[in-house]
């Protein structure tokens, strides 16, 4: 069975005519490209009926008593449009609609089937311009559409049937799409004192910026305002050369239309007093590849050599070179303006043997200094270091291919033999230091060094040894030193060092697990160990 079309009740009245008995009235249609004539009979001068929406003309004529008809009226054109779309999403016709997206989001439109319709018409345009950003004609009851955020839009809904008739009156109404909160500014922290302008990221977002310039007042001890601006377009403030310097801070929020403002972005900086000149300028950034850190600062560092072994115990003289390393990590601390600083650094050392000599070495050291720096010249430092130290040395208490030579030669058998004993010899004293800085460029620096270490007393020695005996260790190098950014500094050298213990050895133990070579190596109780090389160096530096 066939859909019934869809008919809205149209009404008309018109004069009465004299002696006219009923009225012809005669409506035409234009429908698939030809006219389609109806007729209808009424005896009132008005009619009330359904009719299929269209677009129509209207003509009516009197008939009387004889059914004789008059002439026909002029003929009148109308519409019959299609009810307007009641529209059920958005659920206000001026929606205001916070998005979490800094670019677009997704609108709903929603609304109830209109009959007649056969398909719908949505329009949308851009408040501001009343420019058309979207106009999209479909079949269903729904859309979704993706929008910009930020700005306000007017949209406009209407019904349409197969030949483009529309609704009577278009659905309208207001969206505001309000989007994501601004992000906070990440203003750039000047490089020095010598400010001539503090600077923010530029947010593409963002139309303006509520900005404040502030200078720390010391009689009264609070904050001035020099600079406030809540409309502020750019992203730099310049710093008037006349201004005194001192203590500043900036506080910077981005704003934007129809954008929440961003949270509060504050910087504190120091501005030079007196002479702020490129010239001035250049002398102070000059000195940085040496004079570089200001507060905390962390140190890593490696050191590698050919470490050159060698110790005597009991009449036994181990020597040999073998590949080693030092790893070193550290903090240290030194304020602008300071002369006075201080460093606390942990060395973690080791080389390895083959497996019959037992000849894995681990062996640490930690170093606790005080720093005094003394500007020579505006491209020269120097520096003095004095502390105290723990360090750590290893002992080799005979070596495989020594002792199986000795004992082969003096026809005595190695059967049960465990291999050798390796221990660490542990001291600590005193430390002094002098170093020499050179600023080549405002990266590139020289430093040359030299340390002491007098080893005052043991902490531990090997067999429970004795006599321990007050030996000085020195260490002499040379390091190149580039800043590769603000915060961090790289350092490449070369460091000769040479460790030294003597003691006595007066133990009758089994040292070697040899009963028959214990009287043998008891007659020679002084030991006498070093460790030296020239150790390739790779620093580096990093401020918090």
């Amino acid at each position: 069975m066939a859909k019934e079309a869809y008919k809205k009740v149209i009404s008309f009245e018109w004069d009465p005519v004299a002696g006219a008995k009923r009225y012809q009235v005669q409506f035409t249609n234009q429908k698939n490209n030809s006219e389609v004539v109806t007729d209808f009979f009424t005896e009132t001068n008005s009619y009330t009926g359904p009719i299929p929406p269209g677009i129509y003309k209207m003509k009516l004529r009197s008939l009387d008593h004889r059914n004789v008809p008059g002439v026909w009226s002029e003929e009148v054109a109308f519409p019959v449009l299609l009810d307007k779309v009641e529209v059920t999403k958005p659920v206000k016709v001026n929606l205001e609609m916070r998005s979490q997206s800094a670019e677009t989001d997704e609108v709903n439109f929603e609304w109830k089937e209109v009959l007649g319709a056969d398909k719908y018409s949505l329009k949308i345009k851009d408040a501001d311009s009343n420019t058309e950003i979207l106009e999209q004609v479909i079949s269903d009851f729904k859309i979704v559409v993706t929008l910009p955020v930020g700005k306000k839009y007017i949209w406009s809904i209407t019904a349409l049937d197969s030949g483009n008739l529309n609704s009577e009156v278009e659905t309208t109404g207001e969206i505001t799409v309000i989007g994501k909160k601004l992000d906070k500014p990440v203003i750039v922290t000047p490089e020095n004192q010598f400010v001539r302008d503090v600077s923010w990221n530029q947010d593409p977002l963002a139309q303006t910026y509520s900005i404040e310039l502030q200078k720390y007042q010391p009689a009264s001890k609070k904050w001035q305002k020099v600079v406030q601006d809540s409309q502020f377009v750019g992203n730099k403030i310049v710093i008037d050369p006349k201004w005194p310097g001192g203590n500043y801070r900036v506080i910077v929020q981005s704003t934007g239309k129809l954008r929440p403002t961003s949270d509060k972005s504050v910087l504190a900086f120091k501005v030079k007093n007196g002479d702020r000149s490129p010239s001035a300028e250049y002398t102070y950034v000059l000195r940085k590849s040496i004079d570089r850190i200001n507060g905390w600062y962390g140190i890593a560092s490696w050191f590698v050599s050919m470490i050159n072994y060698s110790s005597s115990y009991k009449g036994l003289n181990p020597k040999y070179s073998i590949l080693g390393g030092t790893g070193r990590i550290g903090t240290g601390w030194f304020k602008e303006g300071n002369p006075w600083g201080f460093s606390g650094t942990l060395d973690i050392s080791g080389f390895l043997k083959g497996d019959s000599e037992k000849g894995a070495f681990i062996y640490n050291s930690l170093y606790l200094n005080s720093i005094y720096r003394k500007t020579i010249r505006e491209t020269d430092e120097f520096r003095i270091r004095s502390g105290i130290f723990y360090k750590e040395i290893p002992q080799t208490l005979a070596d495989i291919n020594e002792i199986s030579s000795y004992f082969n030669a003096n026809n005595r058998s190695l059967n049960g033999f465990k291999g050798t004993s390796n221990q660490n010899i542990s001291m600590l004293g005193p430390h002094f230091g002098l170093e020499y800085w050179f600023s080549m460029t405002p990266k590139l620096g020289l430093q040359i060094n030299t340390n002491w270490y007098y080893s005052m007393s043991a902490v531990k020695l090997p067999n429970n040894g004795t006599g321990f005996v007050p030996t000085l260790s020195d260490e002499y190098g040379i390091l190149g030193s580039y800043k590769i950014s603000q915060k961090f500094t790289g350092l490449l050298g070369l460091t000769y060092r040479k460790d030294q213990v003597k003691y006595k050895d007066e133990s009758t133990t089994n040292a070697f697990n040899l009963p028959s070579a214990n009287a043998e190596y008891s007659s020679n109780v002084n030991v006498d160990t070093s460790v030296n090389g020239f150790y390739f160096s790779l620093f580096a530096e990093y401020q918090f």
